[in-house]
């Protein structure tokens, strides 16, 4: 872990459901892409798992994807959505809506390229991904430390985060909730499964 935190506050994180680039493998970045129906799917059955965890309230990604998976699950949870620009997924630049099997051949996982520190220099650098990204986490729990937050947004931001808190990169299942609870010493990712 590279930075400090101040809070040591459980919370939730779900990345978005699936959309049509994901299907043909595109690396999305902050092209602005909507879910697809079996995105939506996904998104309400990740709604089942998540009553018994009484969230108070979402913050979103402002990416169209990430935000219809809030509202999904807000409608479902009957809490409010919240959008916080910080929460955007990395900009990857020249690289975006290419395939990933055209950035990397060998076949290396999305998480590989999500937190790459080699990418091109059009992209956002992987060092100000993870501290904004942590700031965003910070400034809602510090707001409201006594709430229950769902956050939800993007690949590279749950790298980020997983990185930072968990002091290694953990690759997720798309559209799964997880709780990021603190240790003593770091934090551990858990999935959340509901009933």
């Amino acid at each position: 872990m590279s930075q400090q935190m101040q809070f040591r506050q459980e919370f939730l994180f779900l990345r978005h459901g699936q959309t049509d680039w994901n299907v043909q493998g595109r690396l999305q970045g902050r092209s602005d892409r909507a879910l697809n129906s079996i995105g939506i799917a996904q998104v309400r059955s990740a709604a089942e798992r998540l009553p018994d965890e009484k969230v108070s309230f979402i913050v979103s990604s402002p990416l169209t994807r990430a935000r219809q998976t809030a509202s999904i699950l807000a409608e479902r949870l009957d809490i409010p959505v919240n959008v916080e620009p910080q929460l955007i997924e990395r900009d990857f630049g020249s690289l975006e809506g290419l395939l990933l099997s055209e950035i990397v051949p060998d076949r290396r996982m999305g998480l590989d390229v999500a937190s790459s520190t080699t990418l091109p220099s059009d992209a956002e650098p992987w060092d100000q991904v993870c501290t904004r990204v942590l700031c965003a986490i910070e400034k809602w729990l510090s707001e409201y430390p006594t709430e229950r937050v769902l956050f939800v947004s993007h690949y590279g931001v749950m790298s980020a985060l997983c990185e930072q808190l968990c002091g290694t990169l953990k690759p997720a299942k798309d559209v799964i909730p997880y709780r990021f609870v603190p240790n003593e010493y770091d934090w551990k990712m858990v999935e959340v499964r509901g009933k």
